[in-house]
Formats: structure tokens, sequence, C-alpha cells
């Protein structure tokens, strides 16, 4: 046994062979519950290690790949629209992005029961007022301070200072947690793209990551879909 086991060791030892015949079987009992506590201290020990882990990885917001996913779906639909010139509802719009969203196999991993195919009505008025669909989302006002401050971060350092301060904010849901830390992930793909983007760019920005909060109220499916229909109505103006 290596020395740095001596204490357990001897603590063993003492409860295996006691002083007398009579107490062996008090020993035995004894050693048993040691042994038990040990392995217990081990197992809480290894349990707070991964929780520890988990958390380490939760603050990188490199960790979140619903932006690749939106990215990918948006390039498909455009390659596949690409030169044509054909006039359509809203709705219509919608409909084509989602089917092309439903051959996507990240995208089909997203699915769940919540899941609905998104509305003319609400993606307009995403468009049209980010503002107020924020203010009028069901989410807290932590929440709500949050994404505004995301979208006034414009370094990637700012970024992760938020994302320690979402991930220890004990006034946020795990629910809004998540959806902030992806927004946060999303604001870091406008960042990079943007460079110096004009306010226009800036706009936009707002409009997709409002429309990916409200969409995550509902699935994450639907927070993904809303970015990219609101990433392709962009790219028609």
């Amino acid at each position: 046994m290596k020395p740095h086991n001596n204490f357990l060791y001897n603590l063993l030892k003492g409860a295996m062979f006691g002083t007398t015949k009579n107490n062996l079987f008090t020993n035995m009992k004894n050693t048993f519950l040691i042994l038990l506590g040990s392995l217990f201290l081990i197992a809480c020990t290894a349990n707070t290690l991964d929780e520890i882990d988990e958390a380490n990885k939760a603050t990188n917001i490199d960790e979140y790949n619903v932006a690749n996913i939106i990215n990918r779906l948006s390039q498909n639909y455009r390659n596949k629209t690409e030169g044509l010139k054909n006039k359509q509802t809203l709705q219509a719009l919608i409909n084509e992005v989602e089917a092309e969203a439903m051959q996507d196999a990240g995208f089909l991993q997203l699915l769940t029961a919540a899941y609905t195919t998104p509305q003319a009505v609400s993606i307009d008025a995403i468009v049209t007022n980010s503002d107020l669909v924020l203010n009028n989302l069901n989410i807290s006002a932590t929440a709500k301070n949050y994404v505004n401050d995301l979208l006034s971060a414009q370094t990637i350092p700012h970024l992760n200072t938020l994302a320690q301060a979402i991930i220890h904010d004990t006034q946020l849901t795990t629910t809004e947690k998540t959806m902030l830390l992806e927004a946060a992930d999303l604001q870091k793909q406008n960042i990079l793209g943007n460079g110096n983007g004009g306010d226009d760019d800036k706009d936009w920005d707002k409009k997709k990551i409002v429309g990916y909060i409200q969409g995550a109220t509902q699935s994450k499916a639907n927070a993904v879909l809303n970015t990219v229909i609101i990433n392709v109505i962009e790219k028609e103006n």
C-alpha cells in the first residue's frame, strides 16, 4: 500500500484486528462501515468534479453549436433559391425554410413535441419592432436585461464575462440561462462576422437574437428556425 494511504491502512488494520477475539464481529462491522464511508466520499468527490467540469465547459460559449446549425440552414436555403425571383407571402417563405430545415439532421435532433411552425404574424412583429417583442416576452426582467447587455457587447472577452455572470445568476431559471448563453454565441458570430459593420447590420443582428429568444420560449427548434427565417428575410431585402 502506498505511503499516502498509511492512515487508511492503519485505520482498517486497527478495525480488523482487535485485542480480543470477542471483538472480531464488531471490528468487521466497523471495517465495513469505514469502507462504505470511504466509497461514499469518493463518489461525492467524483460527482463534485463532474459538476465543476460541466460548469467550466458552460463558461465557454464555444460549446453551444446552434449558431453552426443556423448558418448551415441559412446557406442551404440560399443555395437552393439562388437566382429565383418568385414573389411569395411571408408564410410561404416560412414554410419553405421549414421544409429545408426538416432535411437537416442537426435540426431534427432539436425537435420536440413543443415545436410548431412559426407564424408570419410573429416573424413580422420581430422584424418590425424587436424592442416591443422583447419587452412582451414571458421571461424575467433579469433575462431581458441580459439580452440587452449581450446586444451591446462588442468584444469576445465582454461576451465571456457576461456568460460567467449568466451562469452564476441565481435570479435566472435554467431555461433562461441556456437561451441566453446560446444568444451569446449568436452575438459572438455577429462580432466576428461584422467587424465594423454599420448600424443596419446591428439592427438585423438584434432582430435575429430577439427572434432566437422569442422562439426559445417555446422550443430550441423554434428558436433556430426563427433566426434562419430572419436571416433569409435580411438577405432578400
